[in-house]
Protein backbone atom coordinates (compact mmCIF):
# COMPACT_ATOMS: atom_id res chain seq x y z
CA UNK A 1 0.00 0.00 0.00
CA UNK A 2 3.10 2.21 -0.04
CA UNK A 3 2.70 2.93 -3.64
CA UNK A 4 -0.41 4.93 -3.21
CA UNK A 5 1.44 6.76 -1.38
CA UNK A 6 4.85 7.33 -3.07
CA UNK A 7 4.35 11.05 -4.10
CA UNK A 8 2.99 11.90 -0.54
CA UNK A 9 4.66 14.77 1.40
CA UNK A 10 4.43 16.61 4.56
CA UNK A 11 2.07 19.52 4.28
CA UNK A 12 1.86 22.79 5.44
CA UNK A 13 -1.61 23.25 6.33
CA UNK A 14 -4.60 21.50 6.99
CA UNK A 15 -7.17 21.55 4.11
CA UNK A 16 -10.13 23.87 3.96
CA UNK A 17 -13.55 22.86 2.98
CA UNK A 18 -13.04 23.87 -0.70
CA UNK A 19 -9.93 21.75 -1.34
CA UNK A 20 -10.98 19.96 -4.58
CA UNK A 21 -9.92 16.64 -3.79
CA UNK A 22 -11.92 16.55 -0.57
CA UNK A 23 -14.68 18.85 -1.27
CA UNK A 24 -18.02 16.42 -1.69
CA UNK A 25 -16.20 14.09 1.76
CA UNK A 26 -16.21 17.55 3.43
CA UNK A 27 -19.76 18.09 2.68
CA UNK A 28 -21.19 15.41 4.21
CA UNK A 29 -18.38 15.06 7.10
CA UNK A 30 -19.51 18.99 7.89
CA UNK A 31 -23.47 18.20 8.02
CA UNK A 32 -22.70 15.15 10.55
CA UNK A 33 -20.84 17.15 12.59
CA UNK A 34 -23.29 20.00 12.71
CA UNK A 35 -26.39 18.47 12.50
CA UNK A 36 -25.48 15.53 14.97
CA UNK A 37 -22.88 16.44 17.35
CA UNK A 38 -23.19 19.34 19.71
CA UNK A 39 -19.92 19.19 21.32
CA UNK A 40 -16.48 17.99 20.75
CA UNK A 41 -16.51 14.46 19.20
CA UNK A 42 -14.01 11.55 19.44
CA UNK A 43 -13.23 10.05 15.85
CA UNK A 44 -12.07 7.13 14.43
CA UNK A 45 -10.80 7.89 10.31
CA UNK A 46 -10.29 4.14 9.05
CA UNK A 47 -7.67 4.09 5.93
CA UNK A 48 -6.47 7.77 7.03
CA UNK A 49 -3.49 8.08 4.47
CA UNK A 50 -1.21 10.58 5.17
CA UNK A 51 -3.94 12.22 7.91
CA UNK A 52 -5.62 14.75 5.81
CA UNK A 53 -9.28 14.04 7.05
CA UNK A 54 -8.05 13.45 10.66
CA UNK A 55 -5.82 16.49 10.52
CA UNK A 56 -8.93 18.55 9.53
CA UNK A 57 -11.08 17.22 12.50
CA UNK A 58 -8.54 17.34 15.09
CA UNK A 59 -8.01 21.03 14.23
CA UNK A 60 -11.42 21.85 15.20
CA UNK A 61 -10.71 20.27 18.79
CA UNK A 62 -11.96 16.51 18.06
CA UNK A 63 -10.40 13.62 19.07
CA UNK A 64 -9.16 11.73 16.32
CA UNK A 65 -7.24 8.24 15.69
CA UNK A 66 -5.90 7.87 12.34
CA UNK A 67 -5.10 4.35 11.36
CA UNK A 68 -3.63 2.82 7.48
CA UNK A 69 -1.82 -0.34 6.65
CA UNK A 70 1.05 2.11 4.69
CA UNK A 71 3.86 2.49 7.03
CA UNK A 72 5.05 5.76 5.14
CA UNK A 73 1.72 7.16 5.25
CA UNK A 74 1.62 6.90 8.91
CA UNK A 75 4.75 8.36 9.14
CA UNK A 76 3.80 11.48 7.21
CA UNK A 77 0.99 11.62 9.04
CA UNK A 78 2.89 11.87 12.64
CA UNK A 79 5.17 14.43 10.86
CA UNK A 80 1.98 16.66 9.86
CA UNK A 81 0.54 16.66 13.03
CA UNK A 82 3.42 17.03 14.81
CA UNK A 83 4.25 20.47 12.12
CA UNK A 84 1.08 22.01 13.01
CA UNK A 85 1.42 21.09 16.22
CA UNK A 86 -2.01 18.75 17.07
CA UNK A 87 -2.11 16.96 19.57
CA UNK A 88 -5.32 15.43 19.83
CA UNK A 89 -4.72 12.98 17.10
CA UNK A 90 -3.16 9.83 16.94
CA UNK A 91 -2.09 7.26 14.22
CA UNK A 92 -1.33 3.93 13.83
CA UNK A 93 0.23 1.67 10.97
CA UNK A 94 -2.04 -1.43 11.19
CA UNK A 95 -4.67 -3.06 9.61
CA UNK A 96 -8.42 -2.20 10.73
CA UNK A 97 -8.83 -6.16 9.84
CA UNK A 98 -6.66 -7.64 12.91
CA UNK A 99 -5.93 -3.93 14.88
CA UNK A 100 -8.46 -4.16 18.48
CA UNK A 101 -9.30 -1.09 20.00
CA UNK A 102 -9.99 -0.53 23.91
CA UNK A 103 -12.82 2.29 22.72
CA UNK A 104 -16.03 3.64 21.01
CA UNK A 105 -16.37 6.13 19.06
CA UNK A 106 -18.91 8.88 18.45
CA UNK A 107 -17.59 8.92 14.13
CA UNK A 108 -15.87 6.17 12.20
CA UNK A 109 -14.94 7.41 9.00
CA UNK A 110 -14.23 4.57 6.74
CA UNK A 111 -14.15 6.33 3.35
CA UNK A 112 -12.51 4.14 -0.04
CA UNK A 113 -11.81 1.66 2.06
CA UNK A 114 -14.19 -1.29 2.13
CA UNK A 115 -13.38 -2.01 -2.05
CA UNK A 116 -9.99 -3.19 -0.95
CA UNK A 117 -10.77 -5.52 1.96
CA UNK A 118 -11.26 -9.31 1.47
CA UNK A 119 -13.42 -9.39 4.24
CA UNK A 120 -15.56 -6.17 3.97
CA UNK A 121 -18.72 -7.76 5.68
CA UNK A 122 -16.05 -8.93 8.62
CA UNK A 123 -15.00 -5.19 8.95
CA UNK A 124 -18.20 -3.83 8.93
CA UNK A 125 -19.25 -5.86 11.34
CA UNK A 126 -15.97 -4.54 13.55
CA UNK A 127 -16.69 -1.27 13.10
CA UNK A 128 -20.40 -1.53 14.37
CA UNK A 129 -18.44 -2.47 17.43
CA UNK A 130 -16.35 0.34 17.55
CA UNK A 131 -19.39 2.64 17.42
CA UNK A 132 -21.11 4.54 20.30
CA UNK A 133 -24.59 4.13 21.07
CA UNK A 134 -25.44 7.43 19.06
CA UNK A 135 -22.64 6.80 16.91
CA UNK A 136 -22.15 7.25 13.10
CA UNK A 137 -20.70 5.95 10.29
CA UNK A 138 -19.87 7.61 7.12
CA UNK A 139 -18.69 5.41 4.58
CA UNK A 140 -17.77 6.31 0.61
CA UNK A 141 -17.00 3.34 -1.68
CA UNK A 142 -16.19 3.65 -5.86
CA UNK A 143 -19.64 2.61 -7.88
CA UNK A 144 -20.30 -0.18 -10.33
CA UNK A 145 -22.57 2.63 -12.00
CA UNK A 146 -18.94 4.90 -13.28
CA UNK A 147 -19.31 5.61 -16.68
CA UNK A 148 -15.68 4.93 -16.64
CA UNK A 149 -15.69 2.07 -15.27
CA UNK A 150 -18.99 0.30 -17.18
CA UNK A 151 -17.08 1.51 -20.83
CA UNK A 152 -13.91 -0.36 -19.47
CA UNK A 153 -11.85 2.00 -18.75
CA UNK A 154 -11.39 1.70 -15.02
CA UNK A 155 -9.64 -1.81 -15.17
CA UNK A 156 -6.22 -0.65 -15.42
CA UNK A 157 -7.00 2.41 -12.47
CA UNK A 158 -8.73 -0.51 -10.36
CA UNK A 159 -5.89 -3.06 -10.58
CA UNK A 160 -3.27 -0.44 -10.19
CA UNK A 161 -4.79 0.82 -6.70
CA UNK A 162 -5.73 -2.18 -5.50
CA UNK A 163 -10.12 -2.39 -5.85
CA UNK A 164 -10.86 -5.90 -4.97
CA UNK A 165 -14.51 -4.62 -5.72
CA UNK A 166 -16.93 -1.76 -6.59
CA UNK A 167 -20.26 -1.55 -5.58
CA UNK A 168 -23.88 -1.07 -6.18
CA UNK A 169 -26.05 1.47 -4.42
CA UNK A 170 -29.38 -0.80 -3.42
CA UNK A 171 -27.02 -4.13 -2.69
CA UNK A 172 -24.89 -2.49 -0.35
CA UNK A 173 -28.08 -0.57 1.23
CA UNK A 174 -29.30 -4.08 1.81
CA UNK A 175 -26.06 -5.20 3.31
CA UNK A 176 -25.90 -2.71 6.07
CA UNK A 177 -29.51 -2.89 6.96
CA UNK A 178 -28.79 -7.17 7.16
CA UNK A 179 -25.64 -5.96 9.50
CA UNK A 180 -28.05 -3.74 11.72
CA UNK A 181 -27.33 0.03 10.23
CA UNK A 182 -29.75 2.66 10.05
CA UNK A 183 -29.50 4.26 7.21
CA UNK A 184 -29.55 8.35 7.39
CA UNK A 185 -28.31 9.95 4.33
CA UNK A 186 -27.47 7.91 0.81
CA UNK A 187 -25.79 10.43 -2.11
CA UNK A 188 -24.58 9.74 -5.24
CA UNK A 189 -20.90 11.79 -6.11
CA UNK A 190 -17.95 12.26 -8.74
CA UNK A 191 -19.29 12.56 -12.38
CA UNK A 192 -17.17 11.42 -15.41
CA UNK A 193 -15.82 14.64 -15.20
CA UNK A 194 -14.15 14.50 -12.11
CA UNK A 195 -13.78 10.96 -12.20
CA UNK A 196 -11.79 10.99 -14.95
CA UNK A 197 -9.23 13.40 -13.76
CA UNK A 198 -8.14 10.76 -10.92
CA UNK A 199 -8.52 7.40 -13.19
CA UNK A 200 -6.71 9.35 -16.02
CA UNK A 201 -2.59 10.05 -15.12
CA UNK A 202 -1.98 12.57 -17.60
CA UNK A 203 -5.32 14.47 -16.67
CA UNK A 204 -4.68 14.21 -12.86
CA UNK A 205 -2.07 17.12 -13.56
CA UNK A 206 -5.13 19.66 -13.62
CA UNK A 207 -6.16 19.33 -10.46
CA UNK A 208 -3.46 21.51 -8.89
CA UNK A 209 -5.29 23.94 -10.49
CA UNK A 210 -8.57 23.64 -9.87
CA UNK A 211 -8.54 26.34 -6.74
CA UNK A 212 -10.76 28.96 -5.65
CA UNK A 213 -14.45 29.75 -7.66
CA UNK A 214 -12.92 27.25 -9.97
CA UNK A 215 -13.91 24.43 -7.46
CA UNK A 216 -17.47 25.33 -7.41
CA UNK A 217 -17.81 25.93 -11.02
CA UNK A 218 -16.23 22.76 -12.26
CA UNK A 219 -18.74 20.83 -9.50
CA UNK A 220 -21.27 22.44 -10.89
CA UNK A 221 -20.85 20.79 -13.62
CA UNK A 222 -19.86 17.81 -12.49
CA UNK A 223 -23.23 17.51 -11.05
CA UNK A 224 -24.68 17.50 -14.25
CA UNK A 225 -22.33 14.44 -15.47
CA UNK A 226 -23.78 12.52 -12.49
CA UNK A 227 -27.53 13.34 -13.31
CA UNK A 228 -27.01 12.15 -17.41
CA UNK A 229 -24.51 9.08 -17.34
CA UNK A 230 -24.04 8.16 -13.39
CA UNK A 231 -22.03 8.32 -10.57
CA UNK A 232 -18.31 7.00 -9.74
CA UNK A 233 -18.71 7.22 -5.97
CA UNK A 234 -21.44 6.45 -2.89
CA UNK A 235 -21.63 8.20 0.30
CA UNK A 236 -23.58 6.56 2.81
CA UNK A 237 -23.96 7.90 6.38
CA UNK A 238 -25.45 5.23 8.73
CA UNK A 239 -26.56 4.89 12.31
CA UNK A 240 -26.70 1.88 14.90
CA UNK A 241 -30.01 -0.05 15.48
Amino acid sequence: MDLCHEKSSITKRVINDNNFTYINLLKILKEITKERFDKKISALDIGCGTGTISLYLAEKGNSVTGIDISKKAIKIARENAKRLHLENVTFFNEDIQSFNFNQKFDLVICSEVLEHLSHDIKVLKKIRKLMKKDGHLLISVPSTNAPLYRWGLAKTFDKKVGHIRRYNLDSLMKTLIKLNFKIIKTEKSEGLLRNSLFIFDFLGKIIRFIRGPLVNLFTFFDRIFINLLGESQIFIVLKCQ
